[in-house]
């Protein structure tokens, strides 16, 4: 499993972040599921619509899962199952069922704390992680 960590060096929300990297990999015609929490889906999904002015970022949520949809937001990994890409905008440490994690570790002392002991958990599951530092 490969683990992709971009580190944001401003004060670039974390979910806003993640909408310019599915705008990304949306045009690159992939299929990505988004772990979010309870908390957090509604606004993400809401920001997903009105991510620009002139266009917005096609999605739906799990509960109401398209097989066709380039993103599917849920907040449970039972429900996402069947994409090889994660967006993981969650604490949890993904240790099986993608070939592929992204995790944003945002410009925030608490969360970066958080960020390296999810580091460490993917070091010791022998997953291939990159390191992208973003200014």
């Amino acid at each position: 499993m490969r683990v992709d960590f971009y580190i944001l060096n401003d004060a670039t929300p974390q979910q806003r972040f993640a909408c310019r990297l599915l705008n990304k990999i949306y045009h690159q015609s992939e299929k990505v599921s988004v772990l979010c929490t309870q908390d957090e889906i509604r606004s993400f999904d809401d920001l997903l619509w009105q991510f620009e002015d002139i266009s917005f970022i096609p999605h739906d949520l799990a509960e109401n899962h398209n097989e066709q949809s380039p993103i599917t937001l849920a907040t449970s990994l039972t429900q996402i199952s069947d994409r090889k890409l994660l967006l993981n905008l969650t604490a949890e440490t993904i240790s099986e069922g993608y070939e592929r994690v992204i995790e944003i570790v945002p410009n925030d002392e608490t969360q970066r704390q958080a960020s390296r002991q999810k580091y460490k958990q993917y070091q010791a599951i022998k997953a291939d992680i990159h390191i992208h530092q973003l200014y």
